[in-house]
């Protein structure tokens, strides 16, 4: 490393350039987030009618470019001044940095005049982000949330199944209490504790299309119970009631020996497929 006055002078240009090629690379890079994050709050998802996207993607480019350079000049001092603590002479001439620092200086004034010149600043990663904002922000039509609904119910989602079966069950229409079945047994053998609650119910009535069975209805109050649905405890109790103490225990016991079988729900007891959408 050079000694002496000469030497200090050295390192202290190359101190001074250095920080000064950091501080035209970062701000250069700030210009042009600043410019493109601007507009895109001032004009969400407009176009200007003064400036093609072309064109002002060509602007946020260009802005982007001087950032590039800067950072591209602050490299390259970077590595001269390693060199010159390596004993390098000619990497320690200041008029290298000197010049480089000056040169990265350029690019600020550049970019604030590119960037004012343009009515809009926008790039394409800036229409992008738009066009997934105006994407996410469009509400769905009734249709569009029933279409995924289903279709989240038909590969498996058990909180679809579910929620699939209340909306068929509370149609006005009586033969959806079949449909609403299937889609209620479906999630009660994924454990859906709600779901449980409602076959307990269908078994319970009698509804279509099983027949009334108070010991099958106990069996899933008894389940649904476990997961601490309150309802479930409460007609469990009202239907044990209407039970023997033998059937009970032999209600308990098959609560225990539960596992699910998903396959007993394809079929109503008329032997049909259910249910088509």
């Amino acid at each position: 490393i050079p000694q002496g006055d000469e030497g200090m002078m050295i390192l202290a240009i190359k101190c001074v350039a250095r920080q000064l090629g950091l501080s035209v690379a970062l701000a250069s890079q700030l210009i042009g987030l600043a410019a493109c994050a601007g507009d895109q709050r001032q004009k969400e998802g407009a176009v200007s009618q003064d400036t093609s996207p072309n064109e002002s993607s060509e602007s946020c480019g260009r802005v982007e470019a001087a950032g590039r350079f800067s950072l591209l000049f602050f490299d390259v001092m970077s590595e001269m001044g390693e060199d010159c603590a390596d004993g390098d002479a000619l990497a320690c001439n200041p008029a290298n940095y000197v010049i480089g620092g000056l040169a990265g200086v350029v690019f600020i004034p550049m970019g604030f005049a590119i960037g004012l010149a343009s009515p809009e600043i926008e790039n394409h990663h800036c229409a992008d982000v738009r066009q997934q904002k105006a994407a996410r922000k469009k509400p769905e039509t009734p249709e569009e949330k029933q279409a995924k609904l289903w279709a989240r119910a038909a590969e498996g989602d058990a909180k679809a199944q579910y929620e699939l079966g209340e909306q068929l069950f509370e149609a006005e229409a009586s033969v959806y209490q079949r449909d609403a079945w299937y889609w209620y047994c479906r999630a009660a053998h994924q454990r859906h504790a709600e779901a449980q609650f409602r076959l307990g119910g269908y078994y319970r009535n009698g509804l279509d299309p099983v027949n009334q069975d108070p010991l099958q209805a106990y069996l899933w109050y008894e389940l649904a119970a476990d997961q601490h649905i309150s309802a479930a405890a409460e007609a469990r109790a009202a239907v044990a009631s209407r039970l023997t103490a033998t059937q009970i225990a032999q209600g308990e016991r098959r609560a225990a020996e539960w596992q699910p079988r998903p396959e007993d729900c394809g079929f109503d007891t008329a032997g049909n497929r259910v249910p088509s959408q």
